[in-house]
Formats: structure tokens, sequence, C-alpha cells
């Protein structure tokens, strides 16, 4: 559900585009409906979906979650074989416009459909293989066929649910298919004629290579008698009324068949933001591992250089210390020489004062003897 005050078009529910004509279904935006929140998050979209026929070549509608396994062309009436995990890529696209137009992209999240609710409605995928699917998914909010208000929606479990209109009474049951359940399950409540559960479908006879067909009550056997207004029809006696199915409508009305609009209500997070979650966290952890790893080597590298200064300090340590020791030795050797050289002058004099003294002593005596 869009957010307090999103306004959507009063004839089809999907979102208004600023535009003064709904890209939707073409009419003017004359009185916007404004859709109140759900109280439990949930967020409806509107998705068209259309297959391209193996036989005639033409994209044909398809007006409910087909997964049967089979899909009948409104066209050219051939019945053949269709990939149901298809869908799996079609409601995760439904899902993920639904989610993103929500809130925008919060989260820091870079939002894949920015531009849907301002210059655009929706958003359209088209999925790969053979009976591709194009799906294009609107945001907004089912109304009331009667009176265009806004429907409430009451979910029973197992996929089942009812929804309302308060302001005319209008009632209407409907079941998501289990196989539908199982590849989203996030996959709250549908809306789709196709898929209503509190009208049986018509009982179908046709003879073998006839082309005609006849419609009778599934409760009572009466004939029916069907119009192109409405692909509901009440029976004259016993007053059921049953719903006519996509492949007895499309014979029965002819000419060129018409896409209609299924509601899928969803709830949580869509797989793509979870993807990009999941790819955002990645990034965040690989930007942290790499400031993790630049931070060790920076603290490596300042290790490194607190290592080399160390070993520098130690060298130049080592150098004054042996520079000092050899100016200690040079002093000693100095100290050394010197002391000799004191010692070979006091012995000199001590050579001469004693030679001198021999002399006196021998000049004393030459004396004396004359």
């Amino acid at each position: 559900m869009p957010e307090p005050g999103v306004s959507v078009c009063a004839s089809c529910g999907v979102i208004c585009a600023r535009e003064g004509r709904c890209s939707h279904c073409k009419k003017p935006h004359e009185r916007p409906v404004v859709l109140p929140p759900r109280s439990d998050g949930a967020y409806w979209v509107c998705i068209e979906c259309d297959f391209k026929c193996r036989a005639c070549g033409f994209k044909v509608p398809l007006n409910h979650l087909d997964m049967d396994g089979a899909m009948l062309c409104a066209r050219c009436g051939l019945e053949q074989a269709f990939e149901v995990v298809r869908w799996r890529e079609a409601l995760g696209h439904a899902h993920a416009v639904g989610d993103f137009f929500r809130d925008g992209g919060a989260g820091g999240l870079e939002n894949p459909f920015r531009t849907v609710g301002t210059s655009r409605t929706s958003a359209t995928v088209t999925t790969e293989g053979a009976n591709a699917l194009e799906i294009t998914a609107s945001p907004g909010g089912p109304l009331c066929t009667a009176c265009r208000s806004p429907l409430d929606v009451e979910i029973a479990g197992e996929g089942t649910s009812t929804v309302s209109c308060k302001a005319c009474g209008e009632r209407a049951s409907y079941a998501v298919p289990a196989a539908a359940r199982k590849m989203a399950r996030a996959l709250r409540a549908i809306v789709a004629t196709e898929h209503r559960t509190d009208r049986p479908e018509v009982t179908v006879e046709e003879a073998s290579g006839a082309t005609a067909i006849a419609v009778k009550c599934p409760s009572c056997s009466a004939p029916l008698e069907v119009t192109e207004d409405s692909r509901f029809v009440a029976c004259a006696y016993c007053k059921t009324t049953s719903r006519i199915p996509d492949r007895t409508w499309f014979r029965l009305r002819g000419g060129e068949p018409a896409t209609e609009s299924m509601w899928l209500l969803f709830s949580g997070p869509s797989p793509l933001r979870e993807e990009k979650d999941e790819a955002k966290q990645r990034r965040k952890a690989d930007e942290e591992r790499r400031h993790a790893e630049k931070a060790q080597r920076h603290d490596e590298e300042l290790r490194t250089q607190e290592e080399a200064r160390a070993r520098e300090k130690a060298a130049a340590q080592a150098a004054q210390a042996s520079e000092e020791a050899a100016h200690l030795a040079q002093g000693e050797r100095q100290r050394a020489w010197e002391d000799a050289r004191s010692r070979r002058s006091r012995t000199a004099l001590f050579i001469a004062l004693a030679l001198g003294a021999v002399a006196v002593a021998t000049a004393v005596g030459l004396g004396l003897l004359r």
C-alpha cells in the first residue's frame, strides 16, 4: 500500500503520475482517490500480463496466474505448454515495484523504479524463453467496481481472502494458487476475476467438432443467457451467480482479447531488495576489509619505519660508542706516550745530574792531588 497521501486514479486504482491523464487506463485525472495506509504494512500492486503464442506469434493477454502448465491462446485457440517457473520472475518484478515505490528505496539502496509515481505509473519486464511473459506492474490499490471506493481485504490464511467495500457493501472472495504462494511467499492476497472463489465456474458443453458452445448453470444445469457486458451471469431458475472462465469468455465475446488487471497484495521486502541489500552488505564488507588491509599495511609500514629508525638509532649509538671508545683509547695512548716521555726526561735529567756529580767529584779529587 502506498504511503499516506498518495493519490491513485479514480478509474483504475493505479498511482497518479505527473500527468493530466492516467497512462494506465487513459482516463483523465479528475478526482483522484487517496488510499489509506495499511496497518500491517502490506501493499498492492496491479499487474497486466501478456504472453507470446508459439503458433500465431501474437501477444495474448493472460488474465490469471495460470499454474497448470498449459495456456490457451485467445487468438488462434491453440493450447500450449507453459513453463510455470516463468511466474517466479514476473511475481518478483511486481513485488519489487511495489516494495521500492513504498519507501522510495530507503536504506541507502539504489531504487531501480525511482521514476514510478513521478514520470510514469508502471514498470515492465519480459521473461526469457518460450511463451515469454510481459508483466507490467503498477503500485496502487484495488477499487470497488460499483462505487470506485478503496477496498478492504481480510486475509483468512492459505492464500484465501475476502475483499469488501465499506461504502456500498460489495464483497468477494479470492484465492491465490498454491504454486504461486510457493514461488512468492510474500504474496498475501489476489483480486482477479479468474481467482474468485465465491462465484463457481459455469458448465461448458461443446459437441465434438462443433464451433458452438452451451453455457449452463453449475448448480441446476439450466442454460444461461450470456451477454458481452459481464463475465458474471445469474441463473434465472436457481439464482446462482456463476463466473465465465477466460477461455470460454474469449470465445463467446470474439474480437480482440482484452487484458484485465490483477491486483496482488505483498508484504515485506522483495527478493530484489534483499539481493541489493546483500550486495550492499558485501560491498560494505569488502570496503571494511580493504580499510582493514590498508590499516594493516599502514601499521606494517609504521612498524617497518620504526624498526628502521630503531636500527639507525642503534647503529648511530654503536658508532658513537665506537667513536667514544676510540677517543678514549687515543687519550690513553696519548697519556701513555706523555708518561713515557716524562719518564725519559726524568731519566735523562737523573743521568745528567749523576754525570755532573761525577765530574765535580773528579774535579775535586784532582784538585786535592795537586
